[in-house]
């Protein structure tokens, strides 16, 4: 069975679950292209937090791609996702952001690493090229892999849950999640369309990584006893809490990070300060990796 057949039944449960939570129909869209948006809104910049949030992103995926290419004999990561490092507000960006929302539509979203053949004649960073034009490398990869980071050590956090409890203290957060928005599953399910690859989830934290299949989300979705869901007012995308604990642990953070102050200066004259992490060394379960991958 494809990967795409495999996700049907789970998809058609999980549609099913999300509209007794109240989801609209028209939020619940999966299948075929994405209509472009009538008006794309470029962001004119970025502020101090967004690029602090970016450079843990960095970090988080240069990180992972490094430990998956030393755990994986067979295999290694690509960049893949569309990025860039272009801030908003600067030559280029305008061009770059409409030119990822018009690809995303039309082939779904990529997600931010590649994984293919050890000996593939594809560059290790492809981020820059077209969908279109990396077709013939994607269809013979082994999966690709969504990479968030998170500030959160996630031992730490486990532990203080554990001790919070046996005090008898309520807890806001009982365990941490991977978090998904339904519009991006539903692109990211458009790109499992286009190509029949699977797709995982990979959430590191600044102590370990954990991975989940966009099949295993789907029948979580649908099973779930108490599934959580918020949706903001201001942007209405809802976006789902998947527990750590329904995917598995793949990886830790041997070597913590350092983190180095950035003051940059901006064409208008304002400073963003933010702390970058740099260094650092994530080590990954190449094994665990590629059987979430083949499962």
């Amino acid at each position: 069975m494809s990967y795409l057949a495999s996700l049907e039944g789970p998809l058609a449960n999980a549609i099913n679950a999300l509209k007794k939570k109240g989801i609209e129909n028209d939020k619940l869209q999966f299948g075929g292209e994405t209509p472009e948006p009538a008006r794309i809104r470029v962001p004119s910049f970025a502020d101090s937090k967004f690029q602090a949030e970016q450079a843990l992103g960095d970090w988080a995926e240069g990180g992972l791609a490094a430990a998956l290419n030393e755990a994986m004999p067979d295999y290694r990561a690509v960049h893949y996702g569309f990025s860039s490092k272009i801030i908003a507000g600067e030559d280029g960006f305008d061009e770059h952001y409409r030119k990822g929302i018009k690809d995303t539509c039309k082939y779904g979203k990529r997600a931010d690493l590649l994984i293919v053949k050890r000996e593939a004649a594809v560059e290790d960073d492809v981020s820059h090229l077209e969908t279109a034009d990396l077709a013939c490398h994607v269809a013979d990869c082994l999966g690709a892999i969504e990479v968030r980071s998170s500030r959160m050590e996630s031992k730490v956090h486990a532990a203080y849950v554990a001790a919070q409890l046996e005090a008898g203290k309520k807890v806001s957060t009982p365990e941490l999640n991977f978090t998904v928005k339904v519009e991006d599953l539903i692109k990211v399910y458009r790109w499992i369309e286009v190509h029949d690859r699977p797709q995982l989830y990979s959430q590191v934290f600044l102590d370990a990584v954990h991975a989940i299949g966009i099949r295993e989300i789907l029948e979580y979705i649908a099973s779930a006893k108490k599934l959580k869901i918020e949706n903001p007012q201001r942007s209405r995308k809802y976006t789902i809490f998947v527990p750590i604990s329904v995917g598995q642990q793949v990886g830790d953070v041997p070597e913590y990070p350092k983190f180095e102050v950035v003051d940059r200066l901006t064409k208008n004259g304002r400073h963003d300060i933010y702390a970058r992490p740099v260094g650092g060394k994530i080590a990954v379960d190449g094994g665990a990796i590629c059987d979430l991958l083949k499962a």
